[in-house]
């Protein structure tokens, strides 16, 4: 799946990251249009692109702490039987 025109990976239905090009040693790995880290070597297109050759950026920055702002509007979900398509069930916000 790639979800931004600046991504150089995709995720793919078994859930893994591929090189959508060739990724040089320390350059950026874009994933949804975010930088999720560098590759730590030559990444070919194709390639599965995890642990062995990715690395976080977040290592540097050891005085990152995840804050979310404001609440999200689908913290509570009230979910509910549907006896019609689109499918058996249903999810609606509180």
């Amino acid at each position: 799946m790639i979800i931004h025109p600046l991504d150089n990976v995709e995720v793919r239905e078994d859930g893994h990251k591929y090189a959508l090009r060739d990724i040089p040693r320390g350059a950026e790995v874009i994933k949804y249009g975010m930088p999720i880290g560098h590759a730590t070597q030559d990444i070919p297109r194709g390639a599965h692109v995890h642990v062995h050759n990715l690395a976080t950026n977040l290592a540097a920055r050891p005085e990152y702490t995840y804050e979310p702002v404001g609440a999200s509007p689908f913290s509570a979900i009230m979910g509910f039987a549907r006896s019609t398509p689109p499918g058996p069930c249903g999810a609606t916000p509180l």
